[in-house]
């Protein structure tokens, strides 16, 4: 079994299982998921159940288990006595082909951000990451007009990127010039783009992201439903992503054929630059 500790939000959460899925399926075993963290963590929950994935949830005693043998792996080390490597956490942002050396048994711990740790399995990961409910009526009518438009999904991070200075210090925000310049490209290229924003700052995009010219929905509906919003991301034929693993995966999940990403090129602070991030074929601007 490949052991994968979730942690944070459902951007970071598919990330994580991606890499993990693929993993397993390497070395022809199954994924069993740690969600321990959520209970120490009040701002995020579990969210993969929403997906078509093959879920494993660890029983107590199975996260008991791996407690005690993380423990006793650190006394074996501190004593300098050997003993077989239980946990690999990543080592710092880029791909690491390490992971791939890997062997059954293991627990992994990381955000694995890059397509590079599930492309051999890519097409099981696009069908395992199909949203599972249905959609309410709303969202099936939202749904039916983003499939009769040539639509744009547009994703505006604020959130705790600007309200915790922890957090901006990694991130940092996406510009208003970065989205002007990212909706002047997609006019460009697309004869009559339909917009439809998502943000968790809405009332901030309103009163500074004037799009002109072309049709605009703010997507307000969906509160406590990220899921629903991912559905609809990548549901559009072009996508223009904020610096968050959210709209990462809304653009990565979009299959037509005929699609445009747009996405920021300094992801994050440059000293936790991740050069293996945005796919070769998504268009990169300053943000």
């Amino acid at each position: 079994m490949v052991i994968l500790v979730l942690k944070d939000g459902l951007g970071n959460q598919l990330f994580q299982y991606a890499a993990a899925r693929c993993l397993a399926d390497k070395l022809k075993t199954d994924v069993g998921l740690d969600t321990s963290s959520f209970k120490f963590n009040p701002l995020r929950e579990y969210s993969l159940h929403h997906f078509c994935i093959k879920e494993r949830l660890l029983a107590g005693y199975e996260r008991r288990f791996i407690r005690i043998k993380k423990r006793v792996k650190k006394v074996l080390k501190k004593l300098g006595l050997p003993g077989k490597e239980f946990s690999y956490y990543q080592k710092g942002f880029h791909f690491d082909p390490g992971f791939f050396t890997l062997k059954n048994n293991v627990c992994i711990e990381g955000y694995w951000q890059s397509e590079k740790y599930f492309l051999p399995v890519s097409q099981i990961i696009r069908e395992e990451f199909v949203v599972k409910p249905k959609p309410d009526e709303q969202n099936a009518l939202i749904l039916s007009k983003i499939k009769s438009v040539e639509a744009v999904s547009l994703h505006v991070r604020r959130g705790d990127y600007v309200a915790d200075p922890q957090v901006n210090a990694i991130h940092g925000v996406c510009s208003l010039s970065y989205y002007q310049r990212a909706i002047s490209y997609i006019k460009q290229k697309v004869k009559n783009p339909h917009f439809f924003i998502f943000s968790d700052d809405m009332e901030w995009v309103k009163e500074n992201l004037v799009i002109e010219d072309s049709p605009v929905e703010y997507m307000t509906h969906n509160a406590n439903k990220d899921y629903e919003d991912l559905r609809l991301m990548y549901s559009c034929r072009y996508n223009i992503t904020a610096n968050s693993s959210f709209s990462w995966w809304g653009a990565w999940l979009n299959s037509h054929e005929e699609k445009i990403v747009v996405a920021p090129g300094n992801w994050v602070k440059e000293r936790y630059h991740n050069p293996d991030l945005l796919p070769d074929s998504w268009v990169r601007m300053e943000g």
